[in-house]
């Protein structure tokens, strides 16, 4: 571990220590980047888990990540935080986050929405805060008629060129489901949530595109000399 991962691993667990005697810093490997979170404030998200360049998470469990309602407004919320921290010799060019789900509404007053933000703090002195905002990649359709046939959703948004080596990266993500009064008939709402999916790109730093630059213009030099 170099010594900017060092410093940055000793300034998140002092961070732990603070928030807590029950926090507990967890440390994942990705493809070209770490991660670490505090697992005892992971929230709906639930457990992440790497796969390559993706950090996935799938929220289970009951009632799972849902709002759902026959009458009024019901809102679901939960923001999972992480500190992510790209390899030597490597840094964070983007972050591109996709979310998927179900719904179904039905009644003249009855609807879904889906909200929240995807931010990035980098981890420099006075770094500026950058934040983009998540919403459904198409609109909610119900009916006027009962109907629980479930319907998907989608959401994406994200980042890129950023040239980060480290920051701390937040998922919030909100779910509302309503049924506005006076109600004519049966009324209901559901949404839930199945799956988030960050994608990190983590790529060489312009140094070490030059170096591999000028090693294959070496390579191919001393090649044409032999000939």
């Amino acid at each position: 571990m170099n010594m900017k991962s060092k410093m940055l691993t000793a300034g998140v667990f002092a961070l732990a220590l603070s928030t807590g005697a029950n926090a507990a810093m967890v440390e994942m490997a990705g493809d070209g980047f770490k991660i670490s979170y505090d697992d005892s404030l992971v929230g709906l998200f639930g457990t992440p888990i790497l796969a390559g360049n993706s950090i996935e998470f799938a929220p289970g469990g009951s009632p799972g990540y849902t709002a759902q309602t026959d009458s009024g407004v019901d809102v679901t919320n939960s923001t999972f935080s992480m500190v992510v921290t790209a390899d030597e010799g490597k840094f964070l060019d983007g972050f591109n986050l996709s979310e998927q789900g179900s719904y179904f509404s039905f009644g003249d007053s009855a609807g879904v929405d889906v909200s929240g933000k995807l931010t990035v703090k980098p981890l420099v002195p006075n770094g500026p805060i950058m934040s983009e905002t998540i919403a459904s990649d198409s609109s909610f359709e119900g009916t006027a008629t009962p109907s629980f046939e479930a319907k998907e959703w989608t959401s994406t948004t994200g980042f890129s060129d950023l040239n980060l080596t480290s920051a701390i990266v937040s998922i919030q993500s909100i779910l509302a489901a309503y049924v506005v009064p006076p109600v004519a008939g049966a009324s209901y709402a559901f949404i839930e949530k199945t799956n988030s999916s960050l994608l990190v790109s983590a790529v060489p730093e312009p140094e070490v595109y030059a170096m591999m630059f000028a090693g294959l213009g070496l390579v191919g030099f001393v090649a044409r000399r032999r000939m």
